[in-house]
């Protein structure tokens, strides 16, 4: 079951699952580092939505580069958020989708990474939508 969502979403539910991909040749060792990192980061309850978009190729060297710093959603917010990452408009760079955590609604919101910044404020956000109207329990991506 995990493996048939990883190929979903191109992402692991578990970092051990992530490992024993890699050990079955089924997910590529170069992508180990930076899927663990967004598995272990993914901001939960009691936190705000903020994403950070770290770049895995410089992950992966050592150097953690910043390519976006911004709030998924609602800057109040306490519960946290799920994101994921797709390229949504077919330009190259893997686009960011949010979706709001426990306790926060069901907003999803997709974010066009060719307008991210390291320190400005959340990119162009040409789709966003209540997925379930009145359901406060959050949403997951990916």
């Amino acid at each position: 079951m995990a493996y048939a969502v990883g190929r979903i979403s191109s992402r692991h539910l578990n970092p051990a699952v992530s490992v024993g991909l890699v050990a079955g040749g089924r997910f590529r060792p170069s992508e180990l580092a930076p899927s663990v990192a967004a598995q272990l980061l993914d901001g939960g309850p009691g936190g705000g939505p903020r994403v950070l978009v770290l770049s895995g190729r410089e992950m992966v060297g050592g150097r953690p580069v910043t390519l976006g710093n911004f709030f998924g959603g609602d800057p109040d917010s306490r519960g946290g958020g799920r994101v994921a990452a797709r390229d949504l408009n077919s330009d190259g760079p893997d686009d960011i989708v949010a979706g709001a955590g426990e306790g926060s609604g069901a907003r999803v919101t997709a974010y066009d990474s060719a307008f991210m910044t390291p320190t400005g404020g959340p990119p162009r956000a040409p789709v966003a939508f209540d997925f379930t109207p009145g359901f406060t329990g959050g949403v997951f991506v990916g």
